[in-house]
């Protein structure tokens, strides 16, 4: 803690509601809005009745401290008390005495913004807690920290049962809040589980669109794997749609060896041209059986020989 503003006593009952009113005026003086103001009070107040109730009394220090850029009102509660034995599991939320010691520590620790304990078995307990104040609040330094102590110490206590009224009308504020908080929390709600319907329908939906159009492209794909394999068909040699009928001939009625090709009628039909050429531009020419393998006349009678002349 920076700055230490008062501090004050818990040695009776009543001083526990003197700790609730003075803390709440500093709040309200700091800038917090009334929400705020209530959850410090309840936090502070719940604190100073463990000390009460525990360890016979103690002392509460008000204070501002620089944190993080900004200030925060800090409140320590100190005591002479027998200390916190269980402490981990208490903050842990495993362990509540029967006179509520756990619910009061987690309660105010919830409701606060920093919350420190430091126990010593047979010592005491200190408890450090805080809150930092709003966004846009002017910083408090110099004179402004003693005008803001001196009014807070001169504020008059309420009496007891002014208090207790103080404090029913701040628990039907929050319990007016609640209530608000869960009707909304309701309609939210059902927001919510209308559109998981239209997101289930419309998923839905997606799925049949996603398998139609599986199913058609498996149906496309059959059909381009037939038009492939047909395209891919290879044509016969002796198809009608070969145009030359010397490569019908050629290609269809030649057998498929050589020999057999020696053998056939077609050979003796098969006939060479010799032609020598002359100085007169004349050629004489001869034509008789060939044979292919040998490139000469397959018959030993000499060919006629034949005279062309000039070309007219």
């Amino acid at each position: 803690m920076k700055w230490t503003l008062l501090t004050s006593p818990v040695e009776h009952e009543d001083d526990i509601v003197t700790v609730r009113q003075r803390v709440r005026r500093l709040a309200e003086r700091l800038g917090f809005e009334v929400q705020d103001q209530t959850r410090i009070a309840t936090a502070v107040s719940e604190i100073a009745r463990n000390a009460y109730g525990y360890a016979g009394g103690g002392r509460v220090e008000y204070g501002l401290d620089q944190e993080g850029g900004g200030q925060s009102l800090v409140i320590r509660i100190s005591d002479k008390g027998p200390g916190i034995a269980e402490l981990d599991a208490i903050l842990e939320g495993r362990y509540r005495s029967s006179t509520g010691l756990g619910i009061g520590i987690t309660g105010s620790r919830r409701l606060m913004d920093r919350f420190e304990i430091e126990t010593v078995v047979g010592q005491g307990t200190i408890v450090t807690f805080g809150k930092r104040l709003p966004s846009g609040v002017e910083t408090f330094t110099g004179p402004r920290l003693a005008k803001l102590a001196e009014a807070v110490a001169r504020a008059r206590t309420e009496e007891p049962l002014v208090a207790l009224r103080e404090q029913n009308r701040e628990l039907m504020q929050s319990l007016a809040e609640l209530a608000e908080r869960q009707d909304e929390a309701e309609r939210l709600n059902r927001e919510l589980a209308e559109t998981n319907r239209g997101v289930v329908a419309l998923h839905s939906e997606l799925e049949a669109q996603a398998a139609q159009l599986r199913q058609a492209g498996a149906s496309l794909e059959s059909r381009s794997l037939l038009a492939r394999r047909s395209s891919q068909r290879p044509t016969p040699a002796c198809s009608p749609r070969r145009s030359s009928a010397s490569a019908r001939r050629r290609l269809c009625g030649r057998p498929r060896s050589w020999r057999q090709w020696a053998s056939s009628p077609a050979a003796s039909r098969t006939t060479s041209t010799t032609c020598s050429p002359s100085s007169s531009r004349r050629r004489t020419c001869s034509s008789g059986p060939t044979s292919r393998r040998s490139g000469v006349n397959a018959t030993s009678r000499p060919s006629p020989t034949r005279s062309t002349g000039p070309p007219s």
